[in-house]
């Protein structure tokens, strides 16, 4: 069990607790179900209003244990950036889906994580043990890593209250016109359930949308006029679902390799082109992942004298990381 305070008021219970520990709505409603989660040792329910300065206790969130039917691949390595009291960073390869699904035909990183015995957090049930946030199975790069409940819970706020920074890179096409920061809502796309999109704030949709912020930074050129591609950075002041994508497509412009955002009559022979390139916990703690082989290869044959320029933009991030409270 494991316990903090609520640092605003909430209407209802299960939105405060969906918010604050990064669960969907679906598993705070069984926690409550099951008495899981109380309040000044009071059983909390869905509806009952939360108030500033509550203290809440949370009990093992466990979900039933399936193992997985496919086999764990014998050269995988987990490569860890860094880790702390109840966390660690690391770099997840492209590829590899973060947790299990019923769609998934392969093992997930959980499973590789559980069979390393890594200490995992559980109160988002064992499919989805340590997971404090995802990255799309093609994305590469620094992933948050939680060992126990009270880190996941302090993780999951620290993101809430945008206290965490992440930046990525990408390969795009078109190149940007200009550095610019998109903000806008985001929503499920209604003419395509695997995809998201930007919502009008007078839409129908627009309550059930979410408020995005990424910010783009321009690199380098490819070197090929052709294929017309850009190298940028891209700063991410929330987490919504494929938020990036979508906002690049605002931009008219999409992610080299991605067979779903990008032009349906485009054929590509490389994965979606996106890697998550830094992680700031605080000050003390920035994480850089290095590039995977077949994003350095990509970029070798496609941009001329870009190395210089990316560690300038590194550099860049890296003091105003420093210097920034977020």
């Amino acid at each position: 069990m494991f316990s903090f305070c609520v640092l605003k008021d909430y209407k209802r219970a299960d939105i405060a607790l969906s918010e604050i520990l990064g669960l969907s709505r679906s598993d705070v409603a069984r926690a409550l179900k099951l008495g899981l989660i109380t309040s000044h040792k009071k059983t909390l329910k869905a509806s009952t209003p939360l108030k500033a300065k509550a203290e809440v206790s949370v009990s093992k969130l466990a979900l039933p244990k399936e193992e997985s039917s496919y086999p764990l691949k014998e050269d995988f390595k987990l490569e860890v950036l860094g880790e702390g009291e109840g966390f660690m960073v690391i770099n997840k390869p492209s590829g590899i889906s973060v947790h299990p699904a019923s769609s998934l035909k392969e093992a997930s990183l959980v499973e590789y994580l559980k069979e390393s015995g890594i200490s995992l957090s559980n109160f988002s049930g064992e499919e989805r043990a340590g997971i404090v946030h995802r990255l799309d199975k093609d994305t590469s790069g620094a992933l948050m890593i939680a060992k126990d409940n009270k880190t996941h819970a302090y993780l999951s706020q620290k993101l809430k209250d945008k206290e965490i920074a992440k930046i990525y890179l990408a390969i795009i096409s078109p190149p940007l016109k200009e550095n610019c920061t998109v903000e806008c809502l985001i929503g499920r796309n209604p003419n395509n359930r695997l995809k998201m999109s930007a919502v009008d704030k007078n839409a129908r949709n627009a309550k059930s949308a979410r408020y995005a912020k990424s910010e783009f930074r321009k690199i380098a050129l490819g070197k090929d006029g052709k294929e017309n591609l850009e190298l940028i950075s891209i700063r991410i002041f929330t987490g919504r679902t494929h938020q990036i994508r979508v906002h690049l497509n605002t931009l008219h412009r999409f992610i080299y390799g991605d067979s779903l955002y990008g032009p349906k009559d485009r054929t590509f022979k490389t994965r979606m082109l996106l890697h998550a390139y830094m992680l700031r916990l605080d000050s003390n703690h920035i994480f850089k992942a290095s590039l995977p082989k077949d994003l350095i290869e990509f970029i070798d044959s496609h941009f001329d004298d870009y190395k210089d320029l990316l560690s300038k933009d590194y550099e860049n991030w890296q003091k105003e990381l420093e210097d920034s409270e977020l």
